[in-house]
Order: structure tokens, then C-alpha cells, then sequence
């Protein structure tokens, strides 16, 4: 089984961001160059509360988002939601702060929109409250802003969302680098989106369908499963990780300090998922989401 397809385009999208429409420091039309001089075909300016205004051009889209955020119930649970592809004229003024973070995505569904949840090694999220949430798409594996200097180091989500997959809930996973400062944020961590239609319908379609990595510089070519064997062919990087349920694995870990394009994992028997994340000589990540093996069901599903 090969997990991508060997023809369909790759596209370079960040879905989280700010302008000074709500908290950014930069203007919308500043944000946009920051992003097009970097290579990337897709963004998302998600300013709190606020739609911003879709627009599509041959070879350049930026999504209407927004972000909303509540803090609710007795302990005041902090979730963040982006929602992509929201009608211009959308107000969310009747959600108050208070709102659990399900009025949100039903919200954003209702409007003919997408959802995922931001943050959640930030935002303290529990498992638990992770997976009783209903109709996101993808959940982010990492967040750029969300560690230093401008917030503590709660940036890399893996280890919260390993719990959630090990209840069964293989949720996709994102990238992002939701940019306030623009002091060196911007451009780090994204997303490369396989889409057969370069249009806002054929990315909304790729990411219902999953059809997407998280990175930050390394490339992911193919994955391919055989019988018991997963293969990863990537850019060159130095190390490989695969993570699974299973506490104790010899040898998931490849260290390669020559550098390897190319890194198999031998799927034990007790696995019930498997997920991966590479590394390059540089320190840059890219991580693939979790997946199910051996017959394992993902409970985790997502319905138009």
C-alpha cells in the first residue's frame, strides 16, 4: 500500500495566521508577500473573530479563516478552533468566550466550512476532551508561536496527541506558525498539501481526505506498507523516528549522521498505530500522521 500518489501536485500552505485586522503586527497585504516570497501556494489568514476575505489567483490562494477561542466551563478549558473557507459576511458574535468548543465547529460546518483544532500543548487540552470533539479534519502538531521567546516551550504537540491515538483516534495532523510578531516565526513549520485540483474545492477535498503532511523542511516522498514493513522515502535527513503505542521497540529510532533518503520500520505485533517524524542535518522536522496497523480500527472519522 503506498500512501501518496506518484503524479499528483504538491502544494505549500500555511492555515494559521495573523494580521493586524486582529493581533498580527503585519498588515494583510505585508503577511501575503511574507509568504509568497517563501514558496508557499496557500494561506490562511486566521485573525480572531474575524473573516478574512477569500481570494484565488492561477498560481496563489489565500482561504477565508478565523480563530475562535473559548475558555469554558468550571475550569475555564482553553480551546482554539480555525475554521477555513467561512463565508466573508459570517459573524460569530452569538458564541459567546464561554462556549464549548463544539458550538464552534458546528459553526463553522453549518457555514459550509472546515475546522481543526490549534494548539493543544498550548492550550493544556486533555485527551480526553480531544477526542469527544466532532468534525475537525486535522488537529496541529506544531505550532511555530507557541514557544520562545514569546510563549513557553509548548510548541510540539506529538506527545498529547500519542494519547489521543492510543485511544483509537488517529486524527491527521498539521503544521502551522499562527505568526503574531513576525520577529522570525513566519515561514517555519507548514503543511504540503497533494491535490489533484488546484482550486479552494480541490484543497478542501485533499484535506478531508488526509492528503497531507506536516513539516519544516524535509520532504516526504512516498510511504509504502508491505506485509509488516513500512518504508519511508523522504529528502535527505539524519534521523527518523517511528512512534506506535508500544512502549518499547529496539531500534524504531534510525540515526543516520551520513544522511539517508530512504528508512524501513519492522511493525510489531503489538502495534495499533504508527506515525513518524524525520529530521535533516539541520534540526528541521516533518512528521507523517498516525496511521493504523494490524487491523486496528481508527476511530477517528471524519464526515463531510
Amino acid at each position: 500500500m503506498k500512501f501518496f500518489s506518484e503524479t499528483t501536485p504538491w502544494y505549500k500552505a500555511n492555515f494559521h495566521t495573523h494580521t493586524t485586522v486582529s493581533d498580527g503586527r503585519k498588515s494583510p497585504e505585508e503577511v501575503e508577500g511574507f509568504f509568497r516570497a517563501a514558496g508557499y501556494d496557500i494561506v490562511a489568514f486566521s485573525d480572531h473573530r474575524k473573516v478574512s476575505p477569500a481570494k484565488i489567483e492561477k498560481d496563489f490562494i489565500l482561504l477565508s479563516a478565523t480563530e475562535l477561542d473559548t475558555l469554558y466551563g468550571e475550569n475555564r478549558e482553553c480551546f482554539h478552533i480555525i475554521g477555513l473557507n467561512i463565508p466573508a459576511d459570517a459573524t460569530f458574535g452569538d458564541l459567546p468566550k464561554d462556549s464549548h468548543p463544539q458550538a464552534f465547529i458546528d459553526r463553522i460546518r453549518q457555514l459550509g466550512g472546515i475546522a481543526f483544532l490549534a494548539h493543544p500543548q498550548w492550550s493544556l487540552n486533555q485527551p480526553e476532551d480531544i477526542v469527544a470533539l466532532k468534525g475537525i479534519f486535522a488537529v496541529e502538531v506544531y505550532n511555530t508561536a507557541s514557544t520562545l521567546p514569546n510563549n513557553a516551550d509548548r510548541a510540539d504537540s506529538s506527545q498529547i496527541l500519542d494519547l489521543v491515538a492510543r485511544k483509537g483516534h488517529l486524527i491527521p495532523q498539521i503544521a502551522t506558525d499562527d505568526c503574531h510578531w513576525y520577529t522570525g516565526e513566519h515561514c517555519r513549520s507548514y503543511t504540503m498539501v497533494q491535490a489533484e485540483d488546484f482550486s479552494v474545492n480541490g484543497i478542501l477535498d485533499a484535506l478531508k481526505k488526509g492528503q497531507f503532511y506536516a513539516s519544516q523542511g524535509p520532504r516526504i516522498n512516498q510511504v509504502e506498507v508491505i506485509e509488516n514493513t513500512m518504508t519511508v522515502s523522504c529528502s535527505e535527513c539524519v534521523t527518523a523516528i517511528f512512534y506506535s503505542n508500544s512502549p518499547w521497540v529496539g531500534n524504531r529510532s534510525k540515526i543516520t549522521p551520513e544522511g539517508s533518503t530512504e528508512y524501513t520500520y519492522q511493525i510489531q505485533p503489538a502495534d495499533r498505530f504508527v506515525r513518524v517524524e524525520l529530521i535533516d542535518k539541520d534540526g528541521n522536522k516533518a512528521w507523517l500522521s498516525p496511521f493504523a496497523v494490524n487491523g486496528a480500527e481508527n476511530k477517528f472519522k471524519y464526515e463531510d
